[in-house]
């Protein structure tokens, strides 16, 4: 069989004629109406009655034949709707892999809409795609959201700036992409509240990127999740940046690592933020560097929840402040207050329980990080330090504590190395 004749739709408007061939998705099927809604690109979505083919949308129990929940999210796994020949029988179908219709007399609608749920999206195929705000919803799910598409698993997502006064949001059903920028160059939120958003790529995520660039991430709920390889990374406020990763109410993020604040742009510094409060979670399995170049700016509040560095935790360089009042922080090897020789770090603790695994340094980290400047001040809470813990190692540090409870199970020194201070005030609590 062969393709005879196709009506294409004029550049200038739209003009339809019987037997126009469109490919589009099923947005809604209609039970009692044994119809479905189907979006073919246009401000209003089609209306496509099965009687018209003399088939059923319906099983012999009355239940659709097509999942709707992957057709409304717009991922890879939509279903794709198509319309038919109604002379000969014939089904128009996409093949799945981005090629042309597939022509079937064989096929019928009932059995054909069944083998659709597990076809490709259209738009699957999107290799970078930018947030427009198009579409009717704030969904990252809806295509019209995204331009040229809704970005498939393999691409590169960027929301630039929060367009059409939309604020980005994750459908239910999560998302999928290679790389996520969040407000490149602009200003842009984008929230979750439910669902698994899974960024695959080596350096998956920028929040707040390029000088003008002021990136939000607010999750309350569901997962943000990067991949368990080398030094795939979370960057928070990059190349001159802001950025902003507030992380409440249930909401998980889960990541090999975490930056906050790296790379200048010319004279343009980043800044960056990490808020942890409710019962969220931030889970890094490797290295955190919380303050990452020179002159950068970097904080983070803790009200709730928990912080798991996976392995060493850096305050390392520029100007970072760490203020934390209630939740769990834990920290599987070191933690190094002002580790780097431009580094002013704070880390105010007035609440909840920090464990240390191995060492503490605050001020200075190892004989190849010299000369920073690091506080750690006790109000409240407990901290618990597995090992040894120095108060100026190869930098100045200073302790100050007015209450809470302070444990070191090995030994602390006040002035580790040579030529460098420690600083101890104890007026409370227990030490």
């Amino acid at each position: 069989h062969r393709l005879i004749e196709l009506n294409k739709e004029s550049s200038q408007g739209h003009s339809f004629s019987v037997g126009d061939v469109h490919l589009g998705k099923v947005k809604k099927i209609l039970p009692a109406l044994n119809a479905a809604f189907v979006d073919i690109g246009l401000s209003k979505n089609g209306f496509f009655p099965a009687n018209w083919f003399h088939a059923s949308l319906l099983d012999a129990e009355g239940n659709a034949l097509v999942d709707l929940v992957p057709a409304l999210r717009g991922d890879v796994d939509a279903p794709t709707a198509v319309f038919y020949d109604a002379v000969s029988g014939g089904v128009f179908a996409n093949s799945g892999t981005g090629g042309a219709l597939e022509y079937d007399t064989s096929a019928t609608v009932t059995n054909t809409l069944s083998a659709l749920c597990a076809a490709s999206a259209i738009d699957s195929n999107v290799a970078s795609a930018t947030w427009s705000g198009g579409g009717t919803s704030a969904s990252t799910g809806e295509s019209a959201n995204w331009n040229p598409g809704l970005p498939g698993s393999a691409a590169t997502a960027t929301i630039g700036s929060t367009a059409a006064g939309k604020t980005p949001c994750v459908p239910p059903a999560g998302a999928t992409c290679a790389k996520l920028y969040l407000g490149s160059s602009n200003s842009a939120t984008l929230v979750q509240e439910h669902g698994t958003v899974e960024v695959t790529s080596q350096h998956p995520v920028y929040i707040g990127y390029a000088a003008g660039g002021y990136g939000v991430y607010n999750i309350s709920g569901g997962t943000l999740s990067c991949p368990d390889t080398g030094d795939s990374c979370i960057f928070v406020g990059h190349t001159g940046g802001e950025g902003c990763l507030n992380i409440s109410g249930t909401g998980l993020v889960d990541c090999q690592k975490i930056c906050l604040g790296t790379t200048k742009s010319g004279s343009t510094k980043p800044k960056g933020r990490l808020a942890i409060s409710g019962d969220g979670k931030l889970n890094v399995r490797n290295d955190s560097y919380l303050g990452n170049t020179d002159n950068g700016g970097s904080e983070i509040v803790q009200s709730g929840g928990t912080y798991a560095g996976g392995h060493d935790v850096y305050l390392s360089q520029g100007t970072v402040a760490y203020t934390k009042t209630d939740g769990a922080f834990t920290v599987a090897n070191d933690l190094q207050i002002g580790r780097n020789k431009n580094a002013t770090a704070t880390l105010t603790h007035n609440g909840g329980e920090m464990e240390v695994a191995r060492d503490m340094i605050v001020g200075g980290g190892n004989n190849d990080n010299k000369g920073g400047v690091g506080t750690l001040v006790l109000g409240g809470g407990s901290i618990v330090v597995t090992r040894y813990t120095h108060i100026g190692g190869h930098g100045t540090g200073t302790f100050t504590q007015t209450g809470g409870s302070f444990q070191c199970n090995n030994w602390t020194a006040i002035g580790r190395q040579a030529n460098y201070t420690g600083n101890c005030t104890v007026g409370g609590g227990t030490f």
